[in-house]
């Protein structure tokens, strides 16, 4: 008589257990898609800063040589070559920096979508096994309590 009460029991206490496993690795997948994302972040950002670096070099070296060659670089086809080779220059920087805003934003919603499965996992295991519960009820195997 106490078998069936007993095996539901059971049937609770495992499901109410695999969920929290469930929930504890989501959680710590949570963490590890924010961890990697700063990682990622931090790769791109100093690529952007090693790329800013190199564009200022190449565009004093490219000023000293426009000297060097006695045209004016102060004149206006000069200034606006110059201007176009440094904002081409930095393309690389800006691409770099979207990189990192990228990083960033895909890896908080990776870890909001891991952070909100794992509040639903307890929940939808007690709907599955309350489900599974009622729906053996129904077909007749109906636990009696003696009066």
């Amino acid at each position: 008589m106490c078998a069936p009460i007993a095996l539901t029991g059971l049937q609770i206490a495992g499901a109410i257990a695999s969920s929290a496993a469930q929930r504890a690795e989501l959680k710590r997948q949570a963490r590890q898609a924010e961890v990697q994302a700063q990682s990622d972040a931090k790769q791109h950002a100093a690529r952007a800063e090693f790329a800013r670096d190199d564009a200022e070099r190449n565009s004093a070296e490219e000023r000293v040589v426009r000297l060097s060659q006695s045209t004016d670089p102060k004149s206006e086809s000069a200034l606006a070559t110059l201007t176009a080779d440094h904002a081409r220059r930095l393309d690389v920087v800006q691409n770099a920096e979207n990189q990192v805003r990228q990083s960033l934003y895909q890896g908080t919603e990776q870890s909001r979508a891991y952070r909100r499965a794992a509040r639903r996992a307890i929940t939808q295991s007690l709907f599955s096994l309350a489900g599974t519960t009622l729906s053996a009820a129904t077909s007749g195997s109906i636990i009696r309590v003696p009066s």
